[in-house]
Formats: C-alpha cells, sequence, structure tokens
C-alpha cells in the first residue's frame, strides 16, 4: 500500500487561493475555514451552495485485484447530492459519470457509477447526522466482475458491495478524487487517499485518523540563501504559503537544506505515515530538480524528484514506516526527525 494524497487543510489562507497549488477548483467560492475543521484546525468549504469541486490529480494502476481507498472528515447539513467523486482513465474527474458517493436527505449514503443513474447500494437511514462531522472511509474496485465498494461511517460499515462495480471500458489507472460540493454547509478535513502497491503503508484503517500539520522550528543545518533572517523563518509561512515574499535559493547543485520539526501535540495510538510537503519553484531557463528529504537518526531519506517550473509547485512524499528501522512509527520516532529537501539537479 502507497499513500497518494494527504492534506489537513491546516496550512491555507482564508480565501483559498494557495489551494490552486494542489488542486483544481472549479470556482474560487470554495475555500478555507482556518478554525472549522475536525480538531479546530482548517477545513475545506464552499460558500455559495452551488455544486462545486475540488480536484486532487494523481495516477494510480488500478487492476483486476487493485483497490483505490479514501479517508476524510465530512459535515453537512444534509442535502441530496454526490459528495465525493472517484476518476478513472474512462471516467474522468469532471465527468458527471464518475464513480461517487452520495447523501441523501434522510442522512443515508448511497455509492453509484453512470452518472448516478446506477445506484449500487444504499445505506440505513441516518448514518449522517446534520451539522456533525462524520469520519467517512472508502474502498473501491471498478471491474465489471469481481468489483467491490465499501463504506464505512465513523468505523462501521454501512455499505458493503460487490459484483458489477464498473460502467464502459474497465479502467487501467485510477486519475484522482474530487470533494464535491451541492451546498454551502459541507466541509471536508483531513483527507487520504492511498492504493495497494507496495507495503508501506495500512490497508483498512483500523483508528479514525487525524491528520496533525506540524511545522519545522529551527535551522539543524542549512546552505540555501535565505531572503532574510534565518532558513526556518522563509518556510514556517503562517499560511500555506506566500510566494515570493519569502523564500530560500541556491544555485548550487547538492546544496540542502534541513530543520528540525515541532514535537506531535499528544502521543497517538499509532501514526500511519509521515509526509514532508514543499513549495519550489526555478528561476532561469535551466532544469532544475528538488527532493524533499527526511532524516530519522542516522538513516537520510529521500523523496522522488520534483522537476521544478517557473511557477511555484506542490510536491509531497510519504514514509509509512520509520525509514531507520522498517517498523511502525513511535511518537518518540516522530518527535526526533528532520525534514527539508535538496536541489538534486
Amino acid at each position: 500500500m502507497a499513500l497518494l494524497w494527504s492534506d489537513g487543510f491546516d496550512k491555507y489562507s482564508s480565501t483559498g487561493a494557495d489551494l490552486n497549488i494542489r488542486y483544481t477548483r472549479s470556482a474560487t467560492a470554495i475555500s478555507v475555514n482556518t478554525t472549522g475543521g475536525v480538531t479546530g484546525g482548517g477545513a475545506a468549504i464552499s460558500s455559495d451552495g452551488v455544486s462545486r469541486r475540488l480536484e486532487a490529480a494523481f495516477t494510480s494502476a488500478h487492476g483486476a485485484t487493485e483497490t483505490i481507498r479514501a479517508a476524510f472528515w465530512f459535515r453537512s447539513a444534509i442535502s441530496a447530492g454526490t459528495f465525493f467523486r472517484i476518476g478513472t482513465n474512462q471516467q474522468a474527474l469532471n465527468s458527471s459519470f464518475a464513480p461517487g458517493i452520495n447523501m441523501l436527505v434522510d442522512g443515508s449514503v448511497s455509492v453509484t457509477i453512470h452518472g448516478g443513474t446506477t445506484v449500487l447500494a444504499t445505506s440505513a437511514a441516518g448514518v449522517i447526522i446534520a451539522n456533525q462531522y462524520h469520519h467517512i472511509e472508502y474502498a473501491g474496485r471498478y471491474r465489471d466482475s469481481g468489483g467491490s465498494i465499501v463504506v464505512k461511517v465513523d468505523g462501521v460499515t454501512v455499505i458493503n458491495f460487490s459484483g458489477d462495480a464498473n460502467t464502459g471500458t474497465q479502467p487501467t489507472s485510477i486519475v484522482g478524487v474530487c470533494p464535491f460540493w451541492s451546498d454551502s454547509s459541507n466541509r471536508f478535513d483531513d483527507l487520504l487517499v492511498w492504493d495497494d502497491a507496495g507495503s508501506d503503508f495500512t490497508s483498512a484503517l483500523s483508528v479514525l485518523h487525524q491528520i496533525e500539520t506540524l511545522d519545522v522550528d529551527a535551522d539543524d543545518s542549512v546552505q540555501f540563501t535565505p531572503l532574510s533572517s534565518t532558513n526556518t523563518s522563509n518556510v514556517d509561512d503562517a499560511t500555506f504559503h506566500d510566494g515570493d515574499t519569502t523564500y530560500n535559493e541556491s544555485a548550487t547543485v547538492g546544496h540542502v537544506d534541513l530543520f528540525t520539526v515541532e514535537d506531535q501535540a499528544t502521543t497517538p495510538a499509532n501514526t500511519l505515515a509521515v509526509v514532508v510537503h514543499t513549495r519550489a519553484k526555478k528561476t532561469d531557463a535551466g532544469s532544475a530538480v528538488l527532493r524533499n528529504r527526511l532524516v530519522v537518526g542516522a538513516t537520510t531519506s529521500e523523496g522522488s524528484d520534483n522537476t521544478l517550473t517557473t511557477s511555484y509547485t506542490h510536491k509531497q512524499d510519504a514514509w509509512g514506516k520509520n525509514p531507520s528501522t522498517s517498523a511502525a512509527w513511535s511518537n518518540t520516532d516522530v518527535n526526533s526527525i528532520k525534514s527539508g529537501y535538496e536541489f538534486q539537479a
């Protein structure tokens, strides 16, 4: 299993303008309530009550035995409509035919394909309570035969469908997921998406997850040149991203900035993954590649290449196990990490 997407919505401006670095927004009405999340942090919202999408694009293989999984916190005043879609290489994210999870006015949820015209299964009424956060976990395998869709609400299975879970040509890849707003009361928080590739991450969640966003808090060893003050002060933005207001830069391949990271606020039952996020761009015509870096004890790990453009882009790399021990993360492990980035090439 591999973690494909992680977002706690905790480091964005209230306008949501900086969501554009990670997502495709169907309208500027999608913004962020900076204190409206499940634990008091940020949550994505829509302000106008019109159907809106926030598209998270990635690519994941989807063969006969592969499952795409997602988990998030969801709150709504309850009105009928789709609230989550899964895009495939046959049914794009912005297609009304993409597989979806729907909410009904009686507080039940259903799963559909073919733009909602084919309802595969519907839960009992009342599994969603108005204006209350619920933990949603989803697992889908889109096949003509041997398909399956499972939906859990607050850890309880409310839909367990097996059979024909596809329409048209069977997909060979997942191309993203899409929180979807049908009214202005919907909120999304702590989005995770993962697949069956490898063994680094979990399969089904054993607990209701939360994402804790940790800031870097001090320089450890730094080689980039800060615009001003310390390197840390230029990357610990109060909101998600302040553009060219503060930054660190280097023209030297091999330069690394490494920072210590603040401790977890509490000791969780378990830590599913540590994810390093960066936003970066290049400033000249030549090529530039950046890699995220994670250090645990004497072990240094790097993420995949991020080939930069002249506009800021976002890159995340996830480690579902401690790379120093290949075991699950402990609270002590997490509190000892150092994170940063390298000018790779």
